[in-house]
């Protein structure tokens, strides 16, 4: 259950942990995302975690994850933008987990966002239940500065099965119409010399035109547009059939005939 300091830090569900040291101090960790990682074949997932203490000299040393079953150790980790170094998990755990640290503390009052890098694709489904940790300055062991959560989601691989890629020459069009359109906004009035005691017709170097009560008449300007287009494609694939070969003892398939 989200721990009271940690709400004003996150909007919707996360985690947190209380560790007791002469009062309260709490840390949240919630899970953000997943995308596809730098580059191809990768995957990112992101994970929020905030110093909720208002208290100095209580910052996160270092950030531990679970390995779930299945789990596998991410190959970079990127800390509020700097990279941070992944080493073995600790005992003290008593599960297999992996260690985030080297990346500076995460102060008191402060939010930074865990992208971990794996060098697999796996989707958001694969998120199973786990253990978050966190450390603050002190004794690795002492009951005062480490504290767990459990339950938080942490990544585990998805197969891919085979996995192949195909490439296909798509022209999308569209029409475009471009409608003019011209808006007054609040005019600017200033004085021009004093009043005058008397009409506009007899208003010295002013020639007025026909009094009809309003005065009518026509400005244009050629504007320059420039239309971004944002050109893509939906790809949608059905099974449409198939075919079955030869059937062979053992796990391995029979080569294809060259």
């Amino acid at each position: 259950m989200p721990c009271e300091a940690c709400t004003n830090f996150f909007s919707g569900d996360f985690l947190c942990v209380n560790v007791p040291n002469g009062g309260t101090l709490q840390y949240g960790v919630q899970f953000q995302s997943i995308s596809p990682g730098p580059e191809l074949g990768q995957t990112s997932v992101f994970y929020k975690v905030c110093n909720c203490n208002v208290v100095p000299q209580t910052g996160i040393s270092y950030v531990v994850f679970e390995l779930c079953t299945g789990g596998i150790t991410p190959i970079r980790v990127v800390v509020a933008g700097e990279e941070g170094t992944i080493t073995n998990g600790e005992a003290i755990f008593g599960v297999p987990n992996f260690k985030v640290e080297y990346f500076g503390d995460v102060d008191a009052a402060e939010c930074v966002t865990f992208q971990l890098i794996y060098d697999e694709v796996f989707g958001i489904e694969s998120l199973q239940p786990g253990l978050f940790g966190v450390k603050i300055g002190g004794g690795p062991t002492s009951s005062d500065t480490t504290g767990s959560i459990d339950g938080l989601l942490v990544p585990c691989v998805v197969p891919v099965n085979c996995l192949k890629q195909v490439t296909a020459e798509v022209c999308p069009q569209a029409t475009v119409s471009l409608e003019p359109i011209v808006s007054s906004r609040t005019p600017l009035v200033s004085c021009l010399d004093g009043p005058i005691i008397g009409e506009c017709t007899a208003v010295p170097g002013f020639t007025p035109l026909p009094n009809t009560g309003v005065c009518t008449f026509t400005v244009s300007q050629v504007i320059c547009v420039t239309v971004p287009l944002d050109f893509s494609v939906n790809v949608n694939a059905t099974s449409s059939g198939g075919a079955c070969g030869p059937v062979v003892p053992g796990h391995e398939c029979p080569p294809i005939p060259t």
